[in-house]
């Protein structure tokens, strides 16, 4: 697809980066769709959801995909709330198997919880 039939959709993001409204795409399906589809098993969708958002978290960071500069930072603190979010539920699902939930965990990863919902609204 050339960049004429789509102007709308690339005109944010650096020449070299064009195709990354595609990734952003992918890895929307993948985070919301593709999960459903492992196994519900105590660690398989959270470990498998934390490396994606971590793998697409380190590819924002790195291609730096929009022109402007503070659209890329927001994008880096979005990811990485996601990321916080992937974690967090995974530290839940460690302390819930185990059957132990120290009252401090629960405040330290409340409040870590509560840092990656309002680290984008900021």
């Amino acid at each position: 697809m050339g960049a004429a039939r789509a102007p709308g959709l690339i005109r944010d993001y650096n020449e070299r980066c064009y195709w990354f409204e595609l990734a952003d795409w992918l890895r929307k399906v993948m985070l919301s769709g593709l999960l459903l589809f492992f196994d519900r098993g105590p660690f398989n969708q959270l470990f498998l959801g934390t490396v994606l958002s971590i793998s697409f978290l380190c590819l924002q960071h790195v291609l730096q995909p929009y022109k402007l500069r503070w659209h890329n930072g927001l994008k880096v603190i979005v990811e990485l709330a996601l990321c916080l979010t992937f974690l967090v539920s995974f530290q839940i699902r460690v302390q819930g198997a185990k059957g132990t939930f120290p009252a401090f965990d629960f405040v330290l990863l409340g409040s870590f919880a509560m840092i990656a919902v309002a680290m984008p609204l900021s």
